[in-house]
């Protein structure tokens, strides 16, 4: 069972996305403009492999040098700036190559015998692009600075705020839930993100 790379092809085509594919090899190159992230050629612009190992039974997808740190002060800093990424998200990791300094992004995980669904690749491919772009102040910000800043994390801040206001509508009268629904109306609109756009 497992999957091949033209099913997984046959996914991008159907969202329209753009990719080269390298059948031979068993990966296709595809990637994303962001809005917040810079790679490290100073551009928005975020390059993604994917990749199958195992005749199909194990799924990577990465980002190959989301950035780039190879010596220097900031070292304990970036390290903890990865970590931290890693722990507040679903999925994501990050990898590094002490050789060249090159420090990816990557999503896993073994198929074996099941079938790889569109709906669990899309989750990847276009989790992967918007937890970078989400967090790459904090990465970014300990390479320049060696400081560990936690992002503003608006949606949680308004995660919070919605059930706090869920709770103040239990047994309340019609024009009471009426305001509180338009003030979480509100709140839900901070926490809609536009999905990246493919390169």
């Amino acid at each position: 069972m497992a999957t091949t790379l033209k099913e997984i092809m046959a996914f991008l085509d159907g969202e329209n996305l753009k990719y080269k594919p390298e059948e031979e090899k068993d990966f296709l190159v595809t990637g994303f403009r962001m809005e917040n992230y810079q790679n490290p050629e100073g551009e928005k612009r975020l390059v993604m492999v994917v990749q199958l190992y195992e005749n199909g039974e194990f799924l990577e997808v990465l980002a190959p040098k989301a950035y780039m740190y190879k010596e220097g002060p900031h070292a304990l800093a970036v390290f903890k700036a990865c970590m931290f990424v890693s722990w507040r998200t679903k999925m994501i990791q990050y990898e590094y190559d002490p050789i060249d300094g090159e420090i990816r992004a990557v999503i896993e995980f073994p198929l074996e015998d099941s079938t790889l669904t569109k709906r669990q690749f899309m989750r990847v491919l276009m989790g992967l692009p918007s937890i970078i772009d989400r967090f790459h102040s904090v990465v970014q910000g300990a390479i320049d600075t060696g400081e560990l800043t936690m992002p503003d994390d608006d949606e949680a801040a308004a995660a919070m705020q919605l059930f706090q206001l869920l709770e103040e509508l239990k047994g309340q009268d019609p024009k009471v839930v009426k305001e509180t629904m338009e003030r979480i109306s509100e709140l839900l609109k901070k926490t809609k993100k536009k999905p990246p756009e493919t390169l």
